[in-house]
């Protein structure tokens, strides 16, 4: 997605803090990849930590998480 989805960053960061129990300090939005349905950001946390959070609007599909639950 290459343009910023109409939801606001407080949005998002609580969104990441209830599920996740991550306090981010700031939310910068990518202009990144070629799926129209994803939007992707970094987030930074009070450590200067950076994360890569994704938004997806389409369906789910859990087979999606197999490979990056490796990675973890």
């Amino acid at each position: 997605m290459l343009e910023k989805p109409p939801i606001a960053d407080e949005t998002i960061l609580a969104c990441i803090a209830e599920a996740y129990g991550l306090k981010m300090h700031s939310l910068a939005f990518l202009a990144l990849g070629a799926d129209v349905d994803t939007a992707v950001y970094r987030a930074i946390d009070a450590a200067e930590s950076a994360y890569f959070v994704k938004l997806r609007q389409a369906n789910f599909d859990a087979n999606s998480l197999i490979v990056p639950s490796y990675l973890h």
